[in-house]
């Protein structure tokens, strides 16, 4: 099973907007109406901090994987969680301390608010796995 440590910080990190298929296999597929939103530097950091300092670190990680490459060739490490709990509750309730990672939250909760009005259902977070 991958966690938080397997992820590579520096390297940043992608939100994917992502759907149930509703062919039944329950398999989820990207929201092509919806671009994955990037972070980079100290906003992925900050916000792979809020994950791995919170009370939702065991939700991420239940499901965590290694499950696709990059571009490159490296491997990503992926978790899932429903848009609502994510934006809702993770960011919009999270009690990070810190103040950049407060702000990080808000940014994300304000630039991926209109997500649910495209149909997206499941955030996807990203990050290469550190070598």
């Amino acid at each position: 099973m991958a966690s938080f440590d397997d992820m590579d910080a520096d390297a940043g990190c992608r939100l994917w907007p992502m759907q149930y298929r509703l062919s039944g296999d329950g398999m989820l597929q990207g929201v092509d109406a919806v671009d994955a939103l990037h972070l980079s530097g100290a906003d992925a950091r900050a916000l792979l901090t809020a994950a791995m300092d919170s009370a939702w670190r065991a939700k991420w990680e239940a499901d965590m994987q290694c499950i696709s490459e990059d571009e490159a060739g490296r491997t990503i490490v992926s978790a899932w969680m429903t848009l609502v709990e994510f934006r809702e509750f993770f960011c919009g309730r999270n009690s990070a301390t810190d103040a950049d990672v407060r702000r990080v939250l808000g940014e994300v909760r304000a630039a991926i608010n209109s997500w649910r009005d495209n149909g997206v259902e499941v955030v996807e977070l990203a990050a290469q796995r550190k070598l």
